[in-house]
Order: structure tokens, then C-alpha cells, then sequence
């Protein structure tokens, strides 16, 4: 037999169960089968509640919460609160989920911690009001007044100071 699926396989395993496994007789339940025991059965069916039955299969991995409040968990950044800095937690998941993962510290009640997800218009600046924006001067009062002095004294012509002078009378002394 050449199996070549997972449907396959269990389409099978199915038939082997309902036709074989369940109508032969067990010596554990007093040499009668499977099926018959189930049908001449007169207590009532009890059901296991939803949240028992998912939380039974949910992988738990430990993580230490960082200084911003978050773990970081298969990649991906969850936000735990910052209430939880420094300290240990357990992360409860089902490998189906992709977006949160379910918290557990013994002293809070178990919440469900989602994914960070950065837009795309994180740390982008919205634009300033014009009365808030930077003038652009029309003129500098320094460079005019500089500018000023400058022409004004292109016309005087500064004399320059000789010391050859100074030194002759100075040697007589």
C-alpha cells in the first residue's frame, strides 16, 4: 500500500478504527466491543469545556520582559506592560496564532499581549504650523552696517605708522 498523503493516511486510519478496532471484543471491558460498550452506556456524555481543552495544548515558553514593557517571542515584538519590567513571564501560545500569545505571571491574571505592529507613519513629523516655522530674514542689520563701514572707508586712506624714527631719537637719550 502506498500511502502518498496525510489525507490518505487518515482516511484509513478511520476505516481501520470504525471497522476493525471498534467491533472487536476487549478483554477490558468484559469481552464485548468498543461499540457495543458505548451504545448500552446509559450515563450522559460530559463535554470538556473550550477554553480547558485549548489551554491543555498550548505551548509555553519563558521570557524576561524588557525596559520598553514588551517580549520578544519567535521574531516578533509583543507588548506585555510596564507594570512587568525585569520580570519573568510565561507565554502561553498555539503555534496557529500569529498576532498575540497569552501572558501568565503569578501575580496577574493571564491577558492575552499583542503583536507591536510600527505603521507606516511612525516616526514621521506632521508639519508645523506657520507660526511655529523659522523666518527667513530679508536683510542682516550687521552685514548693512558693516557693509556701510566698509565703503565709507575705501575713501580714507590710513596712514601707517614708522618706528625707524622713534628709535634714532631714543639711541640719543
Amino acid at each position: 500500500m502506498d500511502v502518498k498523503t496525510i489525507d490518505e493516511l487518515n482516511e484509513l486510519l478511520k476505516l481501520w478504527i470504525n471497522e476493525h478496532y471498534h467491533k472487536l471484543p476487549h478483554h477490558g471491558l468484559g469481552g464485548i466491543t468498543p461499540e457495543v460498550a458505548f451504545k448500552t452506556d446509559k450515563r450522559s456524555l460530559k463535554f470538556v469545556d473550550m477554553r480547558t481543552l485549548t489551554e491543555a495544548f498550548l505551548h509555553t515558553e519563558e521570557r524576561t520582559v524588557d525596559k520598553t514593557g514588551c517580549i520578544s517571542f519567535e521574531g516578533k515584538r509583543y507588548e506585555v506592560g510596564l507594570q512587568l519590567i525585569g520580570r519573568k513571564v510565561e507565554a502561553h501560545y498555539d503555534p496557529s496564532w500569529s498576532d498575540e500569545v497569552e501572558i501568565h505571571h503569578p501575580d496577574f491574571v493571564p491577558f492575552m499581549a499583542k503583536e507591536q505592529v510600527i505603521g507606516e507613519h511612525c516616526g514621521t513629523r506632521a508639519e508645523l504650523p506657520e507660526r511655529m516655522t523659522t523666518l527667513k530674514p530679508e536683510r542682516s542689520r550687521l552685514l548693512d552696517g558693516l557693509n556701510k563701514a566698509n565703503i565709507s572707508g575705501r575713501t580714507r586712506k590710513d596712514v601707517a605708522v614708522v618706528f625707524r624714527k622713534n628709535r634714532e631719537v631714543a639711541d640719543h637719550v
